[in-house]
């Protein structure tokens, strides 16, 4: 299998390890992935740099590295991360062969070299022998996150409903929260996960975390503009209001079985054209 350098000018810790497996293993899994952290030589002929940045202009420690490139002349290509409110310059795009963001936006359309790809899953929740289980599950729908937007009808209804589960947190990433093992767990005997948009983004890590263990994703009408060519023919159930989780629950439950197989198997699809969809360009263009 070809061999890919994955270059982290993310920070060492959270900010480079919290999307590391999804990044490795879902959009670049079609090649051997070998990981270069900061303080490493990173120079290297179309490397794929991953970089975190939320402001109009990237960080000048780390984006010294992309100036390193251009003056090398060596072809890179980059993944963007963490810019919910689409608010970097995309002139700052220049020069690479292609880039993968994650949160996509207007401003970004019609780019020839940048792709939206999915926001992905924190590292732990990717399930590595994904096999269908079609026993009945015990919560019929849950929630556990922190409150922002319109989230607390999210809590509201579910609470209102029998067979649910809602924990709530303050903050992202509160380690107050369930951890990864326990919201495994959680999804394992779960079936709708209602996927409300985070502060400025329809776009949420809960998506493909509770794709992976094959729970059923619940998003509002208002986002699936942006979902439906980013999860192509998805399962997802879409709601104008959060209060009709309780007639999907009633109709769908004797069901649930035939949805989540439904939803299992266009996942094993997605996560197969995924990484081929990446590999596709990666290769088109070296």
């Amino acid at each position: 299998m070809e061999k890919i350098k994955l270059v982290w000018l993310t920070k060492q810790g959270s900010q480079t390890n919290f999307e590391k497996q999804y990044i490795e293993h879902r959009l670049f899994g079609g090649f051997v992935c070998d990981n270069i952290l900061r303080g490493n030589d990173l120079l290297f002929a179309n490397a794929v740099l991953i970089f975190s940045c939320n402001t109009p202009d990237p960080d000048p420690d780390y984006w010294k590295v992309i100036e390193w490139y251009k003056q090398a002349k060596l072809p890179y290509f980059l993944v963007h991360l963490s810019d919910e409110r689409c608010s970097f310059d995309p002139k700052h795009y220049t020069g690479a062969k292609h880039v993968w963001r994650s949160y996509g936006g207007k401003r970004y359309d019609g780019i020839e070299n940048v792709s939206t790809i999915p926001l992905g899953f924190q590292t732990g929740f990717m399930n590595p022998e994904p096999v269908f289980d079609d026993r009945e599950r015990n919560i019929d729908a849950v929630f556990a996150g922190s409150m922002k937007q319109d989230r607390q009808s999210v809590v509201d209804v579910l609470k209102s409903i029998p067979n649910t589960m809602v924990k709530t947190t303050t903050h992202f990433n509160d380690p107050n929260g369930i951890p990864v093992d326990g919201m495994i767990e959680v999804y394992k005997d779960s079936f709708l996960v209602p996927c409300p948009m985070g502060w400025h983004h329809a776009d949420s890590f809960r998506i493909m975390e509770c794709l992976e263990w094959n729970c059923i994703p619940v998003i509002k009408i208002e986002h699936a503009d942006y979902f439906d060519p980013l999860y192509p023919f998805h399962p997802f159930l879409v709601v104008e209001t959060w209060d009709e989780i309780k007639t999907y629950i009633k109709d769908l439950k004797p069901n649930e079985a035939r949805c989540r197989k439904n939803a299992f198997n266009w996942y094993t699809f997605f996560k197969i054209n995924l990484k081929r969809t990446v590999k596709a360009k990666y290769e088109s263009l070296l």
